[in-house]
């Protein structure tokens, strides 16, 4: 892996179940990928819903207050920030005591969440298409960018770009927007034959982002493709298959992705990716996240892996893994990652309805 060349131009391919196409020379293509169904037009309610296989959502109540934020949440060295639908806000805690510290309003269905190198944190606004930027320990929005589509989630790339994935625009498809340096305009990337639905997208330490599509079980990836970059025809996840999307992201060392329905069941796993040769991904390992407040069902939308820096420059794989058990209200678990099994701790007063979360590590 220390040897694999960094790529430097953009090219957006899918990855199948089965098979990937493979876009550059150097690599055979096995055969075609099939083709997709036709799409399907939901309105926001149903886009949430598709989001929460087996969850009954509670009806909203807006929260109309202002932001606030504890004076103490500057010095705090790791901040928890969870997305809560219930209400539209974003509540922030004290990661270790789980002190609750402050709250973000403003929002039109927050969703999911990613931190740059310094503890910036940005939370996307689904409804509000839109994604929002906020410092370390701040009370106050310091950027706003439009994303022209129900923005479901985000991730930095180690030199500080930002991506985000719209599930859906108002064109039908879900696209990729990318901000050089996480300003300016946009590049927008989409496949509408192969990931049409998107989920939270995730970049890897040499800044290749992956994102998970819809319930035809691809993986996408935005790759900077360069002239000696050999992309594979293989399948991503070998013989796994993810049921229902969740979210990818980098854990310090590997590129995760999330099953919602984990081996077609009611419980959540978050696998651990390789790329190999040619491009595919093979899964080197599996954290099945289990809970004990309604049976074993966990259903976590957006698993967020804490390292001992910010994501994806943390080198180190993390240790724990956090996120909103949907399947009981006011659950928040922390496990141990990547072992997996029942919480390690459980997060006293969580937010009713924690759609995504991500933990801010100040580094100023």
């Amino acid at each position: 892996m220390k040897n694999r060349v960094k790529h430097r131009g953009f090219r957006f391919h899918a990855l199948s179940v089965g098979v990937m196409v493979a876009l550059l020379a150097g690599c055979a293509t096995p055969g075609a990928l099939p083709q997709r169904a036709g799409s399907i037009a939901l309105a926001p309610g149903g886009l949430l819903a598709m989001t929460t296989p087996r969850y009954a959502a509670m009806p909203q109540q807006p929260d109309l207050g202002r932001s606030w934020m504890d004076p103490s949440a500057k010095t705090i060295k790791e901040l928890l920030y969870i997305s809560d639908h219930h209400t539209n806000d974003v509540y922030v805690y004290d990661y270790k005591s789980g002190r609750a510290v402050g709250k973000l309003t403003g929002f039109h269905d927050p969703y999911g969440q990613c931190v740059d190198a310094k503890g910036d944190v940005w939370v996307a606004n689904f409804s509000g298409f839109s994604v929002v930027e906020y410092a370390h320990g701040g009370s106050r929005p310091i950027k706003k960018l439009s994303t022209n589509g129900h923005a479901i989630g985000c991730s930095v790339a180690p030199q500080g770009d930002l991506s985000v994935a719209n599930m859906t625009t108002p064109s039908g498809a879900g696209d990729i927007q990318l901000w050089k340096n996480a300003s300016g305009t946009p590049s927008s990337y989409s496949n509408a034959q192969y990931c049409y639905y998107l989920w939270p997208p995730g970049d890897d330490n040499y800044g290749n982002m992956f994102v998970e599509t819809d319930a035809t079980n691809y993986a996408c990836e935005l790759y900077y493709g360069g002239s000696q970059g050999l992309m594979t025809g293989n399948s991503p996840f070998g013989r796994s298959t993810i049921d229902f999307p969740g979210g990818s992201m980098w854990d310090g060392q590997y590129l995760t992705f999330t099953d919602q329905e984990y081996g077609g069941g009611s419980t959540t796993a978050v696998y651990q990716t390789l790329e190999v040769p040619c491009g595919g991904l093979t899964v080197i390992g599996t954290t099945v996240l289990k809970d004990t407040c309604h049976g074993t069902d966990v259903d976590v939308v957006q698993p967020f892996v804490v390292g001992t820096s910010n994501t994806p420059v943390n080198g180190t794989q993390g240790m724990v893994v956090v996120g909103g058990n949907l399947s009981c209200h006011h659950r928040f678990d922390y496990w141990s990652y990547p072992a997996g099994g029942n919480p390690a701790k459980t997060l006293k007063s969580a937010p009713q309805e924690p759609y995504g979360a991500s933990v801010s590590i100040a580094s100023r």
